[in-house]
């Protein structure tokens, strides 16, 4: 049978394919962007992606570390991290954290004063208290001439107290203290924040960029531990947890499907005949479709145990009609008849599918678009594996690979069990469909719901706001410039008193 020309031109195909998909999946890439779950053109991740804010933002990468008597390794350690190629820059003080900030409250004082504050800056702008500033000078001048000129020259009035005022209220309190780095209470945390080069939905470079830093901190104290929360570490994670869930969805999906079609078929070989060919499809698929959609996106991703799921209906249809013509003719007239009789039925089920599949390439959600792109490519890989490889593993294992008692569903289908289950199973779906009526089905699409609630980043990110005191993770607010500027401050006044904004 294998030796037959058919036989060998589908061998020969399989292979080219099989070649091609595992060279895929060699450059396989995953591209964690949550912008790809957003409508395109949405004005949200267009205003993101056009501020600088979106551009660095993504790029920022804040280091816990930990480390007994940390303090005196700290300056070790951010040159370390300076000495970086891939690192643009490090923010290791208080003042460097605050660069920006610290520039923006310097060029508008006033801005960053309470109530009090301000009332105070216009006591000492009043008539008495100008006059009292200038017998001050006077008086100076006279003592100290030097001293006096020069306070004179930098602050007639002895205003300077407001830019000191400003910087404290415009800072959160959790960065006072005595030390000029980020560090925590007990000494032994502290906080570094650095801006990379690299794109972080680059995974591998984000992989790259993660493993130099941590080679240079241990290089420098070994003991060090470094806990990072930011761009790079979120494509770290995401891919990671991505490839637990493609593994564990092989993991369960493969054994359930298996352990199913084992009880329906009561045989032991012919579920691994049905199986084999969709497991092909997904190397197939997977390989294939990286290479043909580029980096994939995680939504993307679950097209696997769906194509597993409905993969396998077209190897079930082959085979279960490829057993009723083995019982009339001989293997080889058996499997041509199937391939003749089904090969029309089997491809319009495919084209049903896939054109549902495809309908959702024309929405506004790159993800969408992608998971129906790849489910249709893989419905189709599907398809044509059920013809190339299910013939060549049904001649190979020969009459024998295809005896089986009769399955048990059809079994549990006959008499009073059969017609109870079947009204059982129509009384749920009747039920189901009148909860769905009365309630409704209510979706979050928050990114949020990206990654487990309880995973390592989110606790990083947790742990690192009350080592701040904030969030470490601002907002770019654009504002309309017909705003009044007394309304704006109000508001910011207001959100600081709700306690939504630190500083």
């Amino acid at each position: 049978m294998v030796s037959s020309p058919r036989a060998l031109a589908s061998l020969g195909l399989v292979l080219l394919l099989t070649i091609a998909g595992a060279l895929g999946l060699a450059r396989f890439e995953l591209d964690p962007d949550v912008g790809s779950l957003f409508p395109q053109g949405h004005p949200a991740v267009e205003l993101l992606r056009s501020t600088r804010a979106g551009q660095d933002g993504a790029r920022e990468l804040f280091l816990v570390l930990e480390a007994p008597e940390l303090e005196a390794e700290l300056p070790a350690l951010v040159a370390a991290l300076r000495a970086a190629p891939q690192v643009a820059r490090v923010d290791g003080t208080k003042a460097e954290l605050g660069g920006e900030r610290q520039r923006a409250i310097e060029a508008a004082p006033v801005w960053y004063l309470d109530a009090a504050g301000l009332a105070a800056l216009e006591e000492a702008l009043g008539p008495a208290a100008r006059a009292a500033a200038a017998a001050e000078i006077r008086s100076r001048l006279a003592t100290d001439p030097v001293a006096g000129r020069h306070a004179a020259q930098n602050d007639p009035l002895g205003l300077r107290w407001i830019f000191v005022e400003a910087s404290e209220r415009g800072l959160p309190a959790s960065l006072s203290g005595s030390s000029d780095y980020l560090l925590g209470a007990s000494g032994d945390v502290a906080v570094v924040r650095l801006t990379g080069r690299p794109d972080p939905f680059d995974v591998d470079a984000s992989l790259a960029l993660l493993a130099d830093i941590e080679a240079r901190l241990h290089a420098v104290d070994p003991d060090v531990r470094m806990t990072p929360i930011g761009g790079y570490a979120v494509a770290k994670a995401d891919s990671q947890r991505i490839k637990g869930d493609l593994e564990s969805s092989l993991l369960w999906s493969l054994p359930l499907i298996l352990i199913f079609l084992t009880l329906s078929t009561r045989s032991w070989l012919l579920p691994h005949l049905i199986l084999l060919p969709v497991g092909v499809a997904v190397v197939w698929t997977l390989g294939l479709g990286g290479l043909v959609f580029g980096p994939l996106t995680p939504l993307a991703v679950s097209a696997v145990a769906i194509l597993l799921g409905l993969g396998v209906d077209f190897t079930i249809h082959f085979t279960g009609r490829f057993r009723e013509e083995r019982a009339r003719h001989a293997h080889a007239d058996a499997l041509a008849i199937t391939r003749r009789s089904t090969g029309r039925v089997l491809a319009s089920g495919m084209l049903t599918s896939g054109a549902a599949f495809l309908a959702v390439t024309f929405g506004d959600f790159p993800a969408l678009r992608e998971l129906g792109a790849l489910l249709a490519l893989g419905l189709a890989l599907a398809l044509l594996a059920t013809w190339l490889v299910l013939p060549l593993l049904l001649g190979f294992v020969g009459a024998a690979g295809v005896r089986e008692r009769e399955p048990f569903v059809l079994q549990l289908a006959r008499g009073r069990t059969g017609r109870g289950l079947a009204v059982v199973t129509v009384a749920l779906a009747v039920a189901g469909w009148g909860v769905f009526a009365v309630r409704g089905v209510t979706f979050d699409a928050s990114p949020e719901q990206l990654r487990p609630a309880d995973s390592g980043l989110v606790r990083a990110g947790e742990r690192l706001g009350a080592e701040l005191g904030f969030s470490p993770f601002g907002w770019t607010v654009l504002v309309d410039r017909g705003v009044p500027l007394a309304e704006l401050r109000a508001g910011v006044d207001a959100l600081r008193a709700e306690g939504v904004l630190a500083f």
